[in-house]
């Protein structure tokens, strides 16, 4: 391995593994068509994987409720919001097979679980990843399928089932369609 990464690499028991990863990822990024088109667009190409993580040991953050006193949960097939959901000592609902982080998921299942949820917690955030996806897609109609669908049966079973409160259906970012 390079000089330049070699005291950037991982340690512990798989590190041989995750460094030979690292060198072989080279050669197949080198030639790769992928990469010969960025380069004749004139764009930077990808050189190699770089496998991280969060270290060795967690992070020592209050709990959301010990910051501000109440108690919370999280509802999302995006693994990077349950950790950060975990790490903020928040509640992780894991919805049953059906509920994704795609076009097809589950809406009535998350909002089932969101109510339920609000029976031990004091707020639930739900996580709907459609949107997002169908941006990504460049799909105008699964976009507006994806809205529709959260504003019927998210919105609507919700709105039904809990009383009082405060009910917020935004976006965590734009995805623009084009």
């Amino acid at each position: 391995m390079d000089g330049e990464i070699a005291g950037h690499l991982p340690t512990g028991g798989d590190a041989a593994l995750l460094a030979e990863c690292v060198r072989v990822s080279r050669d197949i990024f080198a030639d790769h068509p992928v990469n010969r088109q960025r380069i004749a667009d004139g764009k930077v190409p990808a050189t190699q994987i770089w496998p991280w993580s969060g270290g060795k040991k967690p992070p020592q953050l209050p709990s959301f409720e010990e910051r501000y006193g109440v108690r919370g949960a999280m509802i999302s097939a995006v693994d990077l919001l349950n950790g950060i959901a975990r790490c903020a000592g928040m509640d992780v609902v894991t919805v049953p097979p059906g509920a994704t982080g795609y076009l097809d998921t589950d809406y009535m299942a998350k909002a089932r679980y969101a109510v339920a949820a609000l029976e031990t917690t004091d707020f639930v955030y739900m996580h709907v990843e459609a949107p997002d996806e169908a941006g990504h897609l460049g799909s105008v109609e699964e976009k507006v399928r994806a809205i529709e669908r959260l504003d019927e049966a998210v919105g609507g079973y919700i709105l039904e089932h809990v009383e009082g409160g405060v009910i917020a259906l935004l976006p965590d970012h734009p995805t623009p369609v084009a």
